[in-house]
């Protein structure tokens, strides 16, 4: 298998020299299940690597790790109890791959002892230096090669269970199931009162060639006044029970409305993706009703619809449902790791000396 090293390397190479601090072992016991421990060193290590993929060296500021969420928990004890969450998940794999018998071959030992004696290639050979940087993640080589075999064990653990051959492996029946329980199908008509695209003479949109975004301009007064009565008008037509096909066919802006003939498809983890409140709706709406949607983006008339029986495997709407097999399974994850996870012991004194805020993260 292919060595990939990009993230790793970068995490090393971008360091600096606050492996000055180096010289602690991180060797306490942060974490332990059913005979397995957490050692400070590869908590540590665990902290960066998963920091990285939640925060960029860019964000990785005074002023961001003091913002609060919107309950008032901080991002640093938001992001650590994920984290936390990731590394108990480990101690558990590693012992389910001990209950269970399974083992490494000698090339999938040498493969992951190899990522240690890669990066030491990548310091010319030089053991005292590459110790230096790998300080800033509580490891030295002979750590590294340690962890390396750890996450390779943890992997093999995960392919077991949920792998495409795994004893808990995603089924088209789980994928059918998760569809029905989670998603909801609703049409949108969206009134763009904010903006229009710039066109050209044959009236086709004209596109930025650097960015290939499509090119817009704001509204004046006249427009947006304009768009604000179609709005209210529309409103009123629904609230008369008029038919709500015919009024999407009539007015909507929705640029992508005609690569969505059977509507969007959303669910719960798409609240990046639609917003809270269009996601919001598309739960709490029962078939057939509809609700208007007002923000800085736009007027949105949302209407729900049943869903179509097995409507994730339509090739027309493949792409909505792009997540459906990840979300799937990270269902199936959190609920199989549930009982174990209640069981991993923490000590608490030893995990406070360690935050995502003072972990290294790629680029800095």
């Amino acid at each position: 298998m292919k060595r990939i090293l990009a993230l790793a390397l970068a995490l090393l190479m971008a360091v600096s020299l606050l492996a000055s601090c180096g010289g602690k072992s991180y060797d306490e016991t942060v974490m332990t299940y059913n005979g397995v421990e957490i050692k400070g060193y590869m908590y540590k290590y665990w902290l960066s690597t998963n920091k990285s993929y939640y925060v960029s060296p860019e964000d990785d500021t005074k002023e961001y790790w003091a913002q609060t969420l919107g309950d008032g928990m901080t991002y640093e004890t938001y992001l650590k109890g994920i984290i936390d969450n990731t590394v108990k998940t480990n101690a558990v794999l590693l012992s389910l791959f001990n209950e269970k018998g399974l083992s490494l071959t000698d090339e999938q030992t040498a493969e992951a002892e190899g990522f240690a004696d890669d990066y030491l290639a990548a310091f010319g050979g030089d053991e005292k230096a590459l110790n230096e940087k790998l300080a800033v993640y509580g490891l030295d080589y002979a750590k590294l090669k340690e962890v390396k075999v750890l996450e390779a064990k943890i992997q093999a653990a995960y392919d077991h269970l949920f792998g495409t051959s795994g004893s808990e492996a995603v089924t088209d029946e789980d994928l059918a199931a998760y569809y029905k329980n989670n998603y909801s199908r609703v049409k949108i008509l969206i009134v763009n009162n904010v903006f229009e695209y710039v066109t050209d003479a044959n009236g086709a949109i004209v596109y930025d060639t650097a960015s290939g975004d499509a090119q817009t301009k704001l509204l004046d007064d006249a427009k947006k006044t304009e768009k604000n009565n179609l709005a209210a008008d529309i409103e009123k037509k629904i609230a008369a029970g008029e038919d709500f096909e015919a009024l999407l066919a009539a007015h909507n802006d929705d640029v992508d409305a005609a690569y969505r003939p059977n509507g969007y498809y959303i669910c719960p983890n798409d609240f990046a993706k639609f917003g809270a409140d269009i996601t919001n709706a598309a739960k709490e709406l029962a078939v057939g009703e509809t609700r208007k949607i007002e923000d800085e983006t736009g007027i949105f008339f949302i209407k729900k619809y049943d869903l179509i029986e097995n409507g994730f495997a339509d090739a027309t709407d493949a792409e909505q449902f792009a997540n459906l097999y990840s979300y799937c399974l990270a269902d199936a994850i959190n609920g199989y790791m549930e009982s174990y996870l209640a069981n991993v012991t923490v000590d608490e004194k030893a995990a406070s000396k360690y935050t995502v805020a003072g972990a290294s993260v790629s680029g800095k």
